[in-house]
């Protein structure tokens, strides 16, 4: 069982190689420029894969998700095309938040200019 992980996440890594240089090359959409995926999280039976992206814009993160889903479809033909797989997973995005929570985490860590040794 080991060896069935290991080919799951060399694919979500492949996925997630080429969903990026897809979206950088050849989006539509502008605001797709963005966007970055930080992760890809494939089904067991390799049909569904959860796409994690990182949006650099917070105040459009729930238009550019939307956008993001509606062209789910345009994505999956594109890398059917580019990626050697019996079955291209249906992608479905989610915004990916754990950056902004580790800023506000250092942030919140760092020491006050008060609390500095002088």
């Amino acid at each position: 069982m080991a060896h069935g992980f290991e080919r799951k996440s060399r694919v979500a890594d492949h996925l997630k190689n080429e969903l990026g240089r897809l979206l950088l090359s050849h989006s539509f959409d502008p605001r797709f420029k963005f966007v970055s995926v930080s992760a890809i999280e494939l089904s067991k039976d390799y049909a569904h894969a959860t796409v994690y992206v990182t949006i650099l814009d917070d105040s459009q993160v729930k238009d550019i998700l939307a956008a993001l889903n509606k062209a789910a479809g345009f994505f999956r033909r594109e890398l059917a095309r580019r990626v050697n797989l019996r079955t291209t997973p249906q992608f479905h995005f989610q915004y990916d938040s754990s950056i902004r929570h580790g800023e506000k985490i250092a942030k919140l860590l760092s020491p006050k200019p008060s609390e500095k040794e002088e």
